[in-house]
């Protein structure tokens, strides 16, 4: 069967100057009928076919000094500039003025620390601060006063939607957010991400999942209601956050607890870096701005520790935990300039736990243990100091090998091993290479319904 061939229009001025009559500007008559654009484009009938349309350009000689330094002085960086008025910018970029306008946002501010305080004060969260006035909001950041001036706001933190990602291999990640399809979109494109690396290693199917109605208050304590409910089904969780729960599901860390843990740093990005479960469980339930409001002051606060107010202030401890504890902020300079060693060395040091468990005491306690399971978790100070120095393997020469053959876990193998426990979640602890081939092998709905 022959197919049709279309005819081409024959575009001649006439027709090209009825057809531009249903656009309003150049670039919708461009996108709306290219060949007619391109013919009166090589023609040059476009200006004329084109002259009742609204140009939104600027007319030439709009953009003088003045008018680019103006429009500048709305921004607080170069950047912000540049993504903002990309017009202005080229302009200043090809007329030689751009050292000149560094200069301006280096030494000046749209708003003074007065202005961006009455500012702040007009907004309950930080969050329709930054919406209703970024560039106020930025020089606050940049005045170092963020924090200080946000201090009466609220927090809706703990305002989000439940969510979860559910994998075909019975895996499962729950999560909260404010917009669940954008952090959707986050979990499945960014690097860091447990979901990317486990859809990457594994190449597994999801299905993803709003598991509230809407925003609900008490979104931590759902949270934890649906991590309970997945791992009673069975679900195996790829949650860094389950290490922050104790076994009832309840959170371990408390406010106190990690208001403790931030005064030992006097940088923010410090406490990030050296505990970051307990920064990141400090940021999920609003307490972060709280706990940190000591860290972050300004340099000349932060360079009061000289080495020797640092020495002076040692000499009062006799231990660096008392130390550390009582004057974090010496602490903290001695330990950034590497001074502790010299200005703590009048102070005494504890023996190291792993001092006592030589070559023989390990070799002589794994000697009571059958499994190495029972070993590290019967004397893990003895199975810990036996890795460390490489002699795991000799000194568990005497241990059974508990790894099953290939093909062991047959389908009635498994059910056997499952009737051992009372429920789905028991299972998967306690025998979790019978539930993972059970599931691999669709068994796992009949063993569910075998444990009820």
């Amino acid at each position: 069967m022959k197919q049709k061939r279309v005819q081409r229009v024959s575009w001649t001025k006439e027709k090209i100057q009825e057809e531009a009559k249903r656009f309003s500007t150049r670039s919708e008559f461009a996108r709306g009928n290219v060949s007619a654009y391109k013919k009166a484009h090589r023609e040059g009938w476009l200006d004329e076919v084109c002259n009742f349309m609204v140009r939104p350009s600027k007319p030439k000689g709009y953009w003088t000094k003045e008018r680019v330094f103006e429009t500048a002085k709305s921004y607080t960086s170069k950047a912000d500039f540049s993504k903002n008025a990309p017009i202005a910018y080229r302009v200043a970029l090809s007329n030689g003025w751009l050292r000149e306008l560094s200069s301006l946002f280096e030494g000046q501010q749209p708003y003074t620390r007065e202005e961006c305080r009455q500012e702040a004060s007009k907004y309950n969260s930080k969050e329709d601060f930054m919406k209703e006035s970024p560039i106020c909001y930025n020089c606050a950041k940049n005045y170092r006063i963020l924090t200080e001036i946000c201090s009466h706001m609220g927090t809706n933190t703990n305002y989000r939607y439940v969510y979860a990602f559910e994998f075909e291999d019975h895996y499962a990640y729950i999560g909260m957010s404010c917009s669940p399809q954008k952090r959707c979109h986050q979990h499945l494109t960014e690097k860091k991400s447990t979901v990317y690396k486990y859809i990457k290693e594994t190449g597994s199917r999801y299905i993803f999942k709003v598991l509230t109605e809407g925003l609900v208050e008490n979104a931590v304590q759902q949270e934890i209601l649906w991590i309970n409910k997945y791992k009673g089904d069975g679900w195996i969780l790829l949650n860094k956050e389950l290490d922050e729960l104790d076994n009832d599901g309840s959170p371990k860390y408390t406010y106190e607890y990690c208001e403790m843990i931030a005064n030992r740093y006097a940088h923010s990005q410090n406490f990030k870096k050296g505990n970051i479960l307990v920064y990141n469980y400090a940021l999920r339930h609003g307490w972060l701005d709280n706990i940190c409001k000591h860290m972050d002051k300004d340099a000349q606060e932060a360079q009061h520790w000289t080495k020797e107010r640092c020495l002076e202030e040692a000499k009062k401890y006799e231990v660096r935990k008392d130390f550390q504890k009582e004057c974090r902020g010496a602490y903290a300079a001695a330990y950034r300039n590497k001074w502790l060693d010299e200005i703590c060395s009048h102070m005494e040091r504890p023996t190291p736990h792993n001092s006592y468990w030589t070559i023989e005491k390990c070799h002589e306690e794994a000697l009571k243990y059958i499994t190495r399971r029972d070993f590290q978790e019967g004397s893990g100070g003895a199975y810990n100091a036996a890795r460390r120095m490489g002699l795991l393997d000799t000194i568990c020469a005497h241990m059974p090998k508990t790894n099953k053959p290939a093909g062991y876990w047959t389908k009635s193998r498994c059910f056997r091993e499952a009737q051992k426990n009372k429920s789905m979640s028991e299972f998967r602890k306690n025998c979790p290479s019978a539930f993972n081939i059970s599931w691999r092998n669709g068994w796992i709905d009949e063993i569910r319904d075998l444990l009820k």
